[in-house]
């Protein structure tokens, strides 16, 4: 030790002032303490820390800290997996870079963090990450601020036995935050990948999780979601990539996509929103899933560009008390509900085994691009909704089954048609629409087999010709006099819009 303000005592290093000391060299079993009153910045110019029973580096009391990694060095930091606690009643430290005050770590060198006691690094104020290369493999969370974790930029590794970046102050509104807005960060958790109370912003940066990853057994009670908040998960921008073994995105009360490109996998829903879900841009892929986008209340689609693959239903607005659903071909009047399916625009894309389109309330649609596949089995529909469905603008085209296939409703201003094929068409064999001239007005080749489509586009006017095709035949000619017209008939009887699958 050369300098004021930091002693030795026993195994313990204890700076007892503001400042800002450099720390270099190994020290086998023992620990870096903070008991001061000003701001306190550790530079870590190649230190090698270890302690067999407690935090290598404990803040216990500070104005703030700044862990500085200094240019060109790497640090490392381990614990052992039992703490020699200071009281028979407390449960701190319990991390390996634990801190009770704001903590901020920068610079340009490396932390390799080995946590085997709970957590990686933990601040019971706030974590902020500016910048580092930052590698984490913990028993429990990796990174974990009470009030705030905030990223915004570095390069992070993070193996957690449970959650991969937790914020859990749930006693103020403004805090319990998740806020990224750069850096790469990879994330293979044993639990939730990223979780907090509150929120969760991305903004930017690129982001890689992997959830359920834990070779230990897990409870029915444990989460496995990618990005999860109590509240609202706000994303928009980064590039997102998702493989849960539950969710990808969830959120108790609201999800808003506005930017960014997310990957999604997932076993469950990929995205999910309590309240409500909201598409406004972005690219969304979703690879594999139960249900797509579900939400208990409300999915809004504004713009964005989305494709989803689902096991079960597609897009899903569902909750109790639905009405029943039209007879095939006969849609019902639109009716208030609190189940709501709005489509302003954007392109969306349904691959589903499930009903495409799943609403236990109304549909409006005034703009974008919904293409359906799916589902093959009678007892689903490309569409099915309980409460109408106004369409009013944006091009429609919904392959499925027949046995309960459904289009837009009799309060739309757009002419839509509901075609019953003499023959189930395989998948990729092309579904068209022609106008009297012999242009194709719209043209789809759905993924799965089909028996029936139905269709709606600008394009269409009153009073015009129309002939539909399907793998080059031609199947009907039909005029557009009614705003809604059934072609052919289908088999079965319409059901109830599937409940809120959650």
């Amino acid at each position: 030790v050369d300098g004021s303000g930091v002693a030795v005592s026993a195994k313990q290093i204890v700076i007892t002032a503001g400042g800002t000391y450099v720390v270099k060299g190994t020290l086998a079993d023992g620990q870096i303490v903070v008991n001061a009153d000003g701001t306190v910045r550790l530079v870590l110019a190649g230190v090698d820390l270890g302690c067999s029973d407690s935090a290598p580096i404990d803040v216990m009391k500070a104005e703030k800290v700044i862990l500085t990694l200094a240019d060109g060095t790497v640090n490392r930091v381990s614990d052992g997996a039992t703490y020699a606690l200071p009281y028979a009643d407390s449960d701190e430290p319990n991390a390996t870079v634990f801190s009770k005050s704001d903590l901020t770590i920068n610079g340009t060198g490396s932390l390799v963090v080995d946590a085997n006691y709970r957590y990686g690094i933990c601040s019971k104020d706030s974590l902020k990450i500016v910048s580092g290369t930052i590698e984490v493999t913990s028993a429990s969370d990796a990174l974990r601020g009470r009030d705030l974790v905030a990223i915004k930029d570095g390069a992070i590794t993070l193996v957690a036995g449970t959650d991969g970046i937790q914020s859990n102050n749930d006693e103020d509104a403004s805090k319990g935050v998740v806020w990224i807005e750069g850096g790469t960060i990879s994330i293979q958790a044993g639990h939730d990948g990223i979780q907090a109370v509150t929120q969760v912003i991305v903004q930017g940066g690129a982001i890689d999780i992997a959830t359920g990853t834990a070779t230990s057994s897990s409870s029915d009670s444990d989460s496995f979601k990618g990005i999860k908040a109590d509240v609202d998960v706000t994303i928009t921008g980064g590039t997102i990539t998702v493989d849960a073994k539950d969710d990808a995105i969830h959120s108790g009360g609201s999800v808003t996509i506005d930017g960014g490109a997310l990957t999604l996998s997932s076993s469950d829903d990929a995205i999910h929103g309590d309240a409500s879900v909201t598409v406004d841009a972005g690219t969304i892929a979703i690879l594999a899933s139960c249900e797509g986008i579900e939400s208990v209340n409300t999915i809004t689609l504004n713009g964005g560009a989305i494709s989803l693959v689902s096991s079960d239903d597609g897009i899903n607005v569902g909750g109790a008390g639905g009405q029943s659903s039209p007879m095939p071909g006969q849609p019902s009047a639109a009716t208030t509900s609190k189940y709501n399916l709005y489509i302003h625009g954007g392109t969306i894309d349904v691959n589903a085994n499930g009903d495409g389109i799943d609403v236990n309330g109304g549909i409006t649609m005034t703009g974008g691009t919904l293409t359906v596949s799916g589902p093959t089995a009678n007892d689903n529909g490309a569409i099915d909704y309980d409460a109408g469905f106004t369409l009013t603008g944006g091009t429609l085209i919904a392959a499925g089954s027949s046995g309960m296939a459904q289009t837009a409703g009799s309060t739309s201003t757009q002419y839509a048609v509901l075609a019953y094929l003499t023959a189930s068409q395989a998948a990729g064999t092309e579904f068209r629409v022609l106008d009297a001239s012999g242009k194709t007005v719209l043209s789809y080749a759905p993924a799965k087999t089909y028996a029936s489509v139905a269709f709606s586009s600008a394009a269409f006017q009153k009073g015009g010709t129309y002939t539909v095709w399907a793998n080059g035949t031609q199947v009907y000619s039909y005029a557009a006099s009614s705003l809604v017209t059934t072609l052919g008939t289908g088999g079965g009887a319409g059901g109830p819009g599937g409940g809120g699958r959650r």
